[in-house]
């Protein structure tokens, strides 16, 4: 797999107003869940393989969640925690199951549940607090 991503294998902010998140599943459903708060949400690393928290300029205060093809799958404009408000907001991402959704891709019924899971949190940016911090990672696209 060639490495797309500079320090770590789950997420990257890839230009202004864009990130960019790696599934293990190429092909199929994985399950993800997006939260909003107001500020920092308790930092929880027993439930996850890794953990990324990232800084992302929005310059519209707007996001819209693409898949690899850049086909539209969910539009957050108006419902994220931007409401429009251009600025910097962290992300943090945090995934589990990305190597056995890798290495069993295809053999799962659409009436089970994904083996991978994908949370990403995401809150207005306090003042100086740039950059990225790999708080756990797992060895997916380490190959």
């Amino acid at each position: 797999m060639e490495r797309i991503f500079d320090t770590n294998t789950l997420a990257t902010v890839t230009g202004e107003g864009h990130a960019a998140f790696m599934a293990g599943t190429h092909t199929g459903d994985i399950t993800l869940t997006l939260t909003a708060s107001d500020s920092e949400p308790p930092l929880n690393l027993s439930d996850w393989d890794i953990v990324v928290d990232l800084t992302y300029l929005s310059p519209r205060g707007a996001a819209v969640i693409t898949n690899s093809e850049g086909e539209e799958l969910l539009d957050l404009r108006g419902r994220s925690p931007m409401r429009g408000v251009p600025g910097k907001y962290r992300i943090r991402a945090h995934a589990r199951g990305r190597n056995v959704g890798h290495l069993t891709e295809g053999q799962f019924r659409s009436d089970q549940e994904p083996p991978e899971h994908h949370l990403i949190c995401v809150w207005p940016a306090p003042h100086g607090d740039e950059g990225e911090t790999v708080h756990q990672t797992d060895s997916f696209g380490d190959r």
